[in-house]
């Protein structure tokens, strides 16, 4: 699922790498326009050199260290790290290793949060974690009446993939063995086996 609060920095940083390379160069490109050429106070206002005051700028510089060492390929040195990727890294290849990053972050989050607070359900999280088992949840429009699951077993689905409890309280399965919250029983059931939707 699309997550704006690990974008939002990458995002930022990608978008001041263009707008200060294209300053620095002092010409302006678009798609569709011509090439235009700044004013040089106008360029000089990106510049940390030419513009210490700018308390935007400053942050940007105080993390821009940290991100250069995320977006920059392992081969370039230390000290070279901010200024290629100001002046040199594509900005494609920047975005691309932040998602790599964030999503590796974001994994080794979840599953320190699973093991500290779900023990049981962590050896779910790869299947859970599975595109191919999101996709006819969540990715398919449901503003088409043929894409849509309907109400109740769409909410039981939904549940049981966030590992959300199902049943508030106990109740016995024709099998004699008692539903655990989460609706696993029934998928596993050998008298019973049809799915949560039996529930």
């Amino acid at each position: 699922m699309y997550d704006p609060q690990s974008r939002a920095l990458t995002d930022l940083a990608i978008n001041i790498q263009t707008t200060s390379r294209n300053a620095i160069r002092g010409i302006v490109t678009h798609p569709h326009l011509p090439p235009k050429k700044l004013d040089k106070t106008i360029s000089e206002l990106f510049s940390i050199d030419t513009n210490p005051n700018s308390i935007f700028l400053q942050r940007f510089h105080s993390i821009l260290p940290n991100l250069a060492a995320i977006a920059c390929p392992p081969t370039i040195p230390q000290e070279q790290l901010c200024q290629y990727f100001l002046t040199t890294l594509s900005p494609k290849r920047a975005s691309g290793r932040f998602k790599e990053a964030t999503a590796h972050y974001q994994l080794n989050d979840l599953y320190e949060t699973m093991s500290t607070e779900m023990p049981d359900h962590i050896h779910l999280l790869p299947s859970i974690l599975s595109p191919t088992t999101s996709y006819p949840i969540a990715g398919m429009s449901r503003s088409q009446i043929s894409h849509r699951l309907p109400h109740i077993p769409f909410a039981l689905n939904m549940r049981r993939k966030l590992r959300i409890p199902i049943l508030p309280y106990e109740c016995k399965c024709q099998c004699n063995k008692v539903y655990d919250i989460y609706g696993d029983h029934p998928i596993n059931c050998p008298k019973n086996h049809k799915g949560p939707h039996t529930i």
